[in-house]
Parts: C-alpha cells; sequence; structure tokens
C-alpha cells in the first residue's frame, strides 16, 4: 500500500474521505496533494512525510537537538547519533507531531495561516490555499505590487511576533515558504520550527527570520534587522 493510500485510508476510517485530485508538489521531506471531499466540494492539502527510510536527515537534527534530542532517552539519543532506523523514525514522528501541534496552536489566531483539519499519523489534511484552476503561488514567484510592500511587511513582522507570543520561532521563514493570495501572504511549513523554552539558538533563528522576511522588500539592511530582532527579544524576554 502506498503512503498516499495509507493517509486515504486513515481519513476514510476518521470520517473524512477524500478524492486525489493532482499532485500539487513533491519535496525531500514530503509530498503535498490537492484532494476534494468526498462529501462536497472542497478542495484541501493533504501533506504526506515520506517514508522514513528514503529521507535525509542532516538538516533535521540541527532543529531539533535541543529539545527533542536532549530530552530524549539514552537508546533514542544513540540512535539518532548513530543514523540507524530507530533514530530516524524518531525524528520523522517528531517533525510530523511538531508541524501539527503549531498549525493547531496558531491558525485559529491568524487568517494568515493554513488551518489544519485533520491529523494523520505520517502528515496533515490543511485548508487548500488557492482555488480549482491551480494553488496560490509562493512569495518568491511573484512581484507585489509596491504599494503593498509595507503592508505586507507589517503582517510578516506580526505573524513573526504571534509566533514568539506563543512561544515559536519558525525558524525557516521567508518568500519560499509564503504564499500570495487575493494580496494577502500565507505562511506555510512548521516542521522545523522551535521551542523558545528550550532551544539555546532563538536569537539566531529569530534573526535569520527577520532578515529573510525583509530580503523581499529589500529592506534587510543589518541596522534594522537588529533593531526589530532586539525589540522582539525584549518584549518576549528569549534567548537572554
Amino acid at each position: 500500500m502506498t503512503e498516499l493510500e495509507q493517509a486515504l485510508q486513515e481519513l476514510t476510517q476518521k470520517k473524512f474521505p477524500v478524492t486525489p485530485i493532482r499532485e500539487l508538489k513533491s519535496g525531500k521531506e514530503a509530498k503535498v496533494w490537492v484532494v476534494k471531499s468526498e462529501n462536497g466540494d472542497s478542495l484541501y492539502a493533504l501533506k504526506i512525510y515520506h517514508d522514513f527510510k528514503s529521507r535525509a536527515f542532516q538538516t533535521q537534527a540541527g532543529y531539533l537537538q535541543d529539545r527533542y534530542i536532549g530530552g530524549a532517552e539514552a537508546n533514542i539519543r544513540r540512535a539518532i547519533r548513530k543514523g540507524n532506523d530507530v533514530g530516524k523514525q524518531f525524528i520523522q514522528d517528531t517533525w510530523v507531531m511538531r508541524e501539527q501541534y503549531f498549525l493547531k496552536t496558531l491558525a485559529g489566531q491568524s487568517e494568515y495561516i493554513p488551518k489544519m483539519i485533520k491529523p494523520i499519523k505520517n502528515g496533515t489534511l490543511m485548508e487548500y490555499i488557492g482555488d480549482e484552476h491551480g494553488p496560490a503561488p509562493r512569495m518568491s514567484d511573484v512581484k507585489i505590487p509596491q504599494k503593498l510592500w509595507q503592508e505586507t511587511a507589517d503582517i510578516l513582522i506580526e505573524l513573526i511576533e504571534l509566533f514568539l507570543a506563543n512561544g515559536i520561532v519558525h525558524g525557516d521563514l521567508s518568500a519560499f515558504n509564503i504564499l500570495w493570495w487575493k494580496e494577502k501572504p500565507m505562511v506555510i511549513d512548521f516542521p522545523q520550527a522551535i521551542d523558545v523554552r528550550e532551544s539555546k539558538r532563538v536569537p539566531e533563528l529569530l534573526r535569520r527570520d527577520v532578515k529573510n522576511v525583509l530580503a523581499y522588500f529589500r529592506w534587510d539592511d543589518e541596522e534594522t534587522v537588529e533593531q526589530i530582532t532586539e525589540e522582539l527579544l525584549e518584549k518576549y524576554r528569549v534567548g537572554r
């Protein structure tokens, strides 16, 4: 049984049957499908992580070491260091649960984050950003009218602050994982996000998020990036 078939079966068991329409995106970690509800015409995005045996795990450990690996049992930490199947499965499960948790925590607080519809064992059924003609483009692939720059930048910095207010740093925020839809940004991809209570990398990753967001508008001079980052760190008393 394929990963897609397993996900469809699980959703049917959860009384939320869907039918695949087309593959939307295929990356190193996961594949995303556009699916349609069997009980109506609604479209959703079904994100399914690849089997852990076929994924690369070099970068994930860097994001997870502080909280999840550092706090894991000794045998799990050894397995992760060795790179065996037990360690890879642990990281795989953590990525899935992490994204589900952050979507559930944040989507209800902002219109600029896709809503989680149903969690599944190896992925998430979530709000689809787009229409029957196609998905919303990434911000990196469109040229936003300059008259919307300030409003859009403000929304994204406010989102970074919302994350921080909830004890989260996205950690990989940029125009490549922000969709542009109906003249508004939609932030996606949360598996690499960190919990500020447990990580020592908060200042570094927060600064990177701020810089990457402002880079789109060519406002990423060091003074501006540093000022915004320091104000946020001070306001929420993290990374000190």
